[in-house]
């Protein structure tokens, strides 16, 4: 069922008596076991938790559920920044999975925005890793920090151009993300984006001030990662934007092959 708030957002109603919402909080605590996992590139998350009520808490924030969501928080027995055994809280879950509301929900009833999971990631960073940009804006809204980095030296700015979310791109480097940001191999946010082939990641970083000829620590470059993986069009516009084509670390057959064929069209 759908009602419309005073701001004029349509928002399930969750109608329990007090004594309904007294006897689903002792079953959870009694009876509920919840163990979920996602994968992604960078992350491993086990919502495992000590209690029940963590546990449903977790759950909840992975499926969006909001009305469970409130009635945890609301219930005064959970800590909205309860962690699992990676050290991942409710907030970060929510962002991984892309709800919006629960988000809203976490941060309006406490939640610490820039904690970090034990890899060193944040909530803005797995909202940026999934191309969530309305909570990615929402964060920045409420303080969210653009400098914490991973165990590797990711931050939410390589995360995004390595999954190619170009408009989560803009937002963070709008929001102070500094363009750079390596990994602690040296990998930066162009490389990563030419790794990945997004043309258009590549333009936007190019735009803001990214460094064409920047190479990894192994002299590997974004023009010769994108020509050893046949994006051509990726490197014509870093021919365009000045990338050395003779700034590479080997020279192999499908990067000559690549680099000759532009030659003849740029």
């Amino acid at each position: 069922m759908l009602s419309v708030s005073a701001d004029g957002r349509d928002e399930p109603v969750f109608r329990i008596s007090q004594e309904a919402a007294r006897d689903l909080i002792h079953f959870l605590e009694a009876s509920l076991d919840v163990e979920d996992s996602c994968c992604c590139d960078m992350c491993m998350m086990s919502f495992k938790k000590e209690t029940p009520l963590a546990n449903a808490t977790f759950w909840a924030a992975r499926k969006g559920n909001l009305a469970l969501l409130q009635l945890l928080l609301n219930s005064g027995r959970v800590d909205v920044d309860c962690r699992d055994s990676t050290g991942a809280t409710a907030l970060m879950v929510a962002s991984y999975a892309g709800h919006i509301q629960c988000v809203r929900e976490l941060v309006l009833q406490g939640a610490d925005i820039n904690l970090q999971r034990d890899s060193g990631a944040t909530a803005l960073f797995f909202a940026s890793q999934q191309g969530h940009n309305e909570i990615v804006k929402f964060l920045f809204e409420f303080g969210a920090s653009t400098e914490f980095t991973s165990r590797d030296g990711g931050t939410a700015l390589l995360a995004a151009c390595q999954h190619g979310h170009c408009r989560v791109v803009e937002t963070l480097l709008k929001n102070g993300a500094n363009i750079h940001d390596q990994l602690y191999d040296g990998a930066g946010a162009l490389f990563l984006a030419a790794q990945g082939g997004y043309v258009d990641v590549v333009r936007l970083l190019l735009t803001f001030g990214a460094k064409a000829n920047q190479p990894r620590q192994d002299g590997t470059t974004a023009l010769w990662i994108a020509a050893q993986l046949g994006y051509s069009e990726v490197v014509r516009v870093l021919l365009l934007r000045g990338a050395d084509r003779d700034s590479v670390r080997t020279v192999s057959s499908q990067y000559s092959s690549v680099m000759k064929s532009m030659a003849l069209e740029v």
